[in-house]
């Protein structure tokens, strides 16, 4: 059984921790990114920092058989949020081709992943269900109570989704939207190694800023939601499920009551 982890890399020196300066920093999945041919594989770029990023893609060496035409897309990137790269590979000629996908944000640590490519004939697809990503099941449980009231006291509980996939790897689950107001609402991303076959839990706790949002837009009658992206990341691939989260409260209507809840429903 071939068991493999995502590792993310972060280099943060001690004075910004002791400044407690807010970083931008991108948690790419998956990494390494292989590829059994020519073709083009979604990866994914995570803002687990905690200021609004913005990024700098490129691949190194510039010459390599690498492409990212749309880099831009990371151009922003909000604490929480998420960007997909569409990296392309065209064969050198040569038995192997190696580079390095670089992400960073001006004066914060570089994160990157590294590139592998393979010429022949399976296709490079991935991503988005199809290509060589695994079969990938996203489950999500109904009416979960993020925030409740119990024996007096409020008590938060983080969201839950479920991940099954058919390949040994990683499973990451990404959830994120906008108030009316066009302010950023968010959970919190969760990632872990999976077993072929085994579900995997993943728990997304809901950030204070994002829970105060929320209540403000259920306060005012509107009905905020998230994107719910689960990732099954194989060898070969990524497969994305999605869903969209509703978040509703104990008034149904205008001003707010506990508990805050969570509904989704799979697309």
């Amino acid at each position: 059984m071939n068991s493999r982890k995502h590792i993310k890399l972060v280099v943060v020196t001690g004075a910004a921790l002791l400044a407690g300066t807010a970083i931008a920093l991108a948690d790419i999945t998956p990494n390494p990114v292989k590829f059994g041919g020519a073709g083009v594989k979604k990866v994914l770029v995570t803002n687990s920092g905690s200021r609004e990023a913005l990024y700098r893609v490129e691949v190194i060496p510039p010459s390599a058989p690498f492409k990212v035409p749309n880099a831009r897309d990371c151009s922003h990137v909000q604490p929480g949020g998420r960007c997909i790269l569409k990296v392309s590979y065209s064969p050198s000629g040569a038995a192997e081709d190696r580079a390095t996908l670089r992400v960073a944000a001006s004066g914060q640590p570089v994160q990157q992943a590294e590139l592998i490519g393979h010429p022949g004939s399976g296709g490079g697809g991935g991503g988005g269900g199809g290509g060589n990503g695994p079969d990938c099941t996203l489950h999500v449980a109904r009416h979960q109570k993020l925030v409740k009231k119990a024996h007096g006291k409020t008590v938060r509980t983080a969201y839950a989704v479920s991940l099954t996939s058919s390949e040994d790897g990683t499973v990451a689950a990404h959830a994120g939207g906008k108030t009316k107001a066009g302010k950023s609402i968010s959970l919190k991303t969760a990632s872990g190694p999976d077993t072929a076959g085994n579900g995997v839990v993943l728990k997304m706790k809901l950030p204070r800023s994002s829970e105060s949002r929320i209540r403000s837009e259920l306060a005012a009658g509107r009905s905020p939601k998230m994107s719910l992206s689960g990732q099954c990341i194989g060898q070969n691939g990524t497969t994305t499920e999605t869903a969209v989260i509703h978040f509703s409260d104990g008034k149904r209507g205008k001003g707010f009551r506990l508990p805050l809840e969570a509904d989704a429903t799979t697309r």
